[in-house]
């Protein structure tokens, strides 16, 4: 007797697409670990990471007397005045360092609720092409030349996936906002010192707690760490 039942061939070519249907398009992205490797950290760069991570920390705990300065574009979107403005931000990083902890903002994506330019990791040719694996690459040799120049960087990281494809070249990071659970998470899994909104009470101490969370780990198969932010977040 002829099953009744659809076999799977028939099955799938009868079924209605019920995923991605507001898609135009669908390219696959670089994994941070691919990224990483292509592009991996140097010693000098990890060497000035980890020291100005540290004097930030101490500088917030009330350690270091100085001031924590964190200027320079509002979004990158021409790398080499990018460099030009840190070659120049490394002279006042030498003069002032006795007062001054000087660490260059290099913002890569832009906050856009409607339309406009989303920033280099988006957009890097800036005509809507939108070839993200090339504004990641971009993004990371910019963050690696600056701290291999001597210069620390600053980054806001408004996607959830850029902080796990550019984490190992940031000093300082900031987040956009704190209501929303996924910047929270991002906050949860940085190991930067952390900039953020302060409006309530809540945005100083949810971050804080420890959790659990689900996110992408820079190879397969993905992970489920639990974090524990310190009193520096």
């Amino acid at each position: 007797m002829a099953s009744l039942l659809p076999t799977r061939r028939q099955a799938n070519t009868a079924m209605q697409p019920i995923e991605n249907l507001r898609m135009q398009a669908i390219k696959p992205v670089i994994t941070p670990a691919l990224l990483q490797d292509d592009l991996p950290i140097s010693e000098a760069a990890a060497k000035l990471v980890t020291k100005t991570r540290n004097e930030i920390r101490a500088i917030l705990a009330g350690e270091d007397e100085r001031l924590l300065v964190v200027v320079g574009p509002c979004s990158i979107h021409d790398t080499e005045a990018a460099l030009d403005y840190a070659g120049r931000l490394h002279a006042l990083r030498e003069q002032l360092g006795d007062d001054l902890l000087i660490v260059m903002r290099v913002y890569f994506e832009k906050p856009r609720t409607t339309v406009g330019w989303k920033g280099l990791i988006n957009d890097p040719d800036l005509d809507d092409s939108f070839k993200i694996n090339k504004g990641l690459r971009t993004a990371r040799q910019l963050l690696l030349e600056l701290n291999n120049r001597g210069v620390p960087a600053g980054v806001e990281f408004l996607d959830i996936l850029t902080s796990r494809l550019l984490p190992t070249r940031c000093n300082r990071h900031a987040t956009h906002t704190v209501f929303c659970p996924a910047p929270r998470k991002a906050c949860w899994r940085s190991s930067t010192p952390l900039a953020m909104p302060t409006r309530t009470l809540f945005c100083v101490v949810a971050p804080t707690a420890p959790t659990t969370m689900l996110i992408l780990s820079p190879a397969p198969p993905r992970s489920w760490p639990k974090a524990a932010c310190g009193p520096t977040s």
